[in-house]
């Protein structure tokens, strides 16, 4: 995973959160996951995946 200025491309997100890509694009256009638009590139936050996944973590009392 090449991580350019704390960002990384679309399938490098996907392949982080183990997810198919066009899942990742949903969430996206969902705007249920924040993106950098660069151009025709959609970047990501590692600090933004790793808040996403955080916030969907099930306490399994």
């Amino acid at each position: 995973m090449e991580v350019v200025k704390g960002l990384i491309n679309m399938e490098e997100a996907a392949n982080f959160l183990g997810i198919k890509k066009s899942s990742l694009y949903s969430l996206t256009m969902r705007k249920q996951l924040p993106v950098c638009k660069l151009g025709k590139l959609n970047m990501f936050r590692l600090k933004d995946l790793e808040a996403f996944i955080e916030s969907r973590m099930v306490n399994n009392d």
